[in-house]
């Protein structure tokens, strides 16, 4: 069985390059439009068989989960939502950009290699306790399924890395591009496109 991992659809925040963290922010038409492809290429790879879903409870992730459910022809109603998938909060900076954020070109530069200034804000999610409670979210997933799971940029790469075996430094270098859908199974990763035209 596998698992599918899919990135929140483009938010007003996303547009505006504010850090959302704990904080929400409504899906534009570009999000919405994002979050039908995954639903329509999900069901080209899955079929009519409704899998598992699992998604964060910030509603751009339930928002993306709902509409990507509809394009599917699934019913979401049986999805579950995990607190765990929460996208790392960055405290005082939730709903900032770099630009109203006092010296965050110095901040972001103090960092050492394989670390972040997201693990660093003030009031903020430190790195230990983002990936205990993605651990936790990822050992209540069904193995014996296969599971889509609809969460953030960050929390998303700490899972995909819990996942994968990879370090921490290996895990801040993941990228994830828009429309991208991970597949995971047995310990290795495939990414595909929302349209499903290329894999790498």
């Amino acid at each position: 069985m596998a698992l599918y991992l899919i990135r929140h659809g483009e938010t007003v925040w996303n547009r505006e390059h504010r850090f959302q963290g704990a904080l929400d922010s409504p899906l534009t038409e570009r999000g919405r439009d994002q979050a039908r492809r995954y639903g329509l290429a999900l069901r080209r790879l899955l079929g009519a068989t409704v899998p598992a879903l699992v998604a964060s409870p910030l509603g751009r992730a339930t928002a993306t989960m709902h509409l990507a459910c509809a394009a599917a022809g699934w019913t979401s109603t049986a999805g579950r939502l995990d607190p765990d998938l929460r996208e790392l909060s960055f405290g005082a900076y939730d709903g900032l950009t770099r630009a109203e954020i006092p010296g965050f070109a110095a901040l972001e530069a103090a960092q050492a290699p394989g670390d972040s200034f997201f693990f660093h804000c003030p009031g903020g999610e430190s790195w230990d306790g983002l990936a205990a409670r993605i651990g936790w979210a990822w050992a209540r997933l069904d193995p014996a399924r296969d599971t889509i799971v609809v969460l953030h940029s960050m929390s998303g790469k700490v899972l995909r890395g819990r996942c994968l075996g990879l370090d921490r430094a290996a895990i801040l270098a993941l990228d994830w591009p828009p429309d991208a859908i991970y597949r995971i199974a047995e310990g290795r990763e495939m990414r595909l496109t929302a349209a499903l035209d290329v894999a790498a």
